[in-house]
């Protein structure tokens, strides 16, 4: 299970994520003429620290219908949404709505927030519309997290390249533990994703009994494993395909048939396991929302 399959508030340690967010729209608060968007902001700060998710969303709601709003308060209302809401589904009307009534400033401003709420929705292909076109300057940990899952969610494993270096010379500068473990998780679903088993799994095996990350290193390292046998079907497959075109003379000479049979028994039992390998992946599938396509081969 991949960090972007998590439900925001069943996860403490996506404090951590929160905490990244709110660094992004506490910009203007020192600024002139910001006083009743700095009431707002703090306003909706203590009614999420005090858990009165309630109060919270019906201010979200009154702010986000109004004529104007501004990047400061746009952030710090989806990031109460982010935080007390279970189901975002039934917000993405509201939040679309909001944004369209920022200024462009006020939307590269909020760019971030933007990506972090369709990775929560798991709508990669609206994500992929608000990551940077060039990976430079400073990202936090969910910046980079964020950014990874949605190119690894599309496919797009060439545009992944520079975000996952940057990733992984950010793990050292990074003091706090709970955004580092989500890193190294994200980095280590890329390395699966290209086939990279071995750093993969030491990497995951790392984070089998972190209390934030444990669900994705075990549920990662199976998946993995059930795509490493998937990789050895098929090769395997090719490997019968050669025996059966190059059979050998003697032993066909002393056994009639023999290796043909041999070879025809071990196919029975590979197509056996690739169902039972299919049938895993697509439980996998069913928990995440992807797609494992089946293997094909040639008898």
């Amino acid at each position: 299970m991949r960090a972007r399959d998590w439900p925001w508030p069943a996860h403490a340690g996506m404090a951590q994520v929160r905490h990244d967010m709110n660094s992004r729209w506490r910009v203007s608060k020192t600024q002139p003429g910001t006083r009743a968007v700095n009431m707002i902001v703090a306003e909706l700060e203590g009614l999420v620290g005090l858990g009165m998710k309630g109060q919270a969303l019906r201010l979200v709601r009154r702010h986000f219908r109004g004529d104007s709003i501004d990047p400061d308060s746009f952030c710090a209302g989806l990031n109460a949404i982010l935080t007390v809401v279970d189901g975002l589904k039934p917000w993405r009307p509201l939040v679309e709505a909001a944004y369209q009534k920022l200024s462009k400033r006020g939307k590269r401003q909020s760019r971030y927030m933007m990506l972090y709420f369709y990775c929560s929705l798991h709508d990669y292909k609206a994500a992929y519309h608000f990551l940077p076109r060039r990976f430079v300057g400073p990202m936090s940990a969910a910046d980079l997290m964020f950014a990874l899952d949605t190119l690894l969610a599309l496919g797009r494993l060439e545009e992944a390249k520079p975000v996952v270096r940057k990733a992984v010379n950010a793990l050292d500068s990074l003091g706090n533990v709970e955004g580092r473990a989500m890193l190294v998780s994200s980095i280590a679903e890329y390395l699966s994703e290209v086939h990279a088993w071995e750093p993969a799994i030491r990497l995951w095996e790392g984070l089998q009994k972190d209390s934030l990350m444990a669900e994705s290193a075990i549920f990662g390292l199976l998946n993995l494993h059930l795509h490493r046998i998937r990789q050895t079907i098929r090769s395997a497959r090719d490997s019968l395909k050669h025996l059966r075109h190059n059979p050998d003379p003697e032993i066909e000479i002393v056994l009639p048939g023999n290796d043909a049979a041999r070879w025809r028994s071990t196919g029975v039992q590979l197509d056996r396991i690739e169902r039972w390998v299919n049938r895993a992946l697509a439980a996998f599938d069913s928990r995440t929302g992807g797609s494992s396509a089946s293997i094909t081969h040639d008898d």
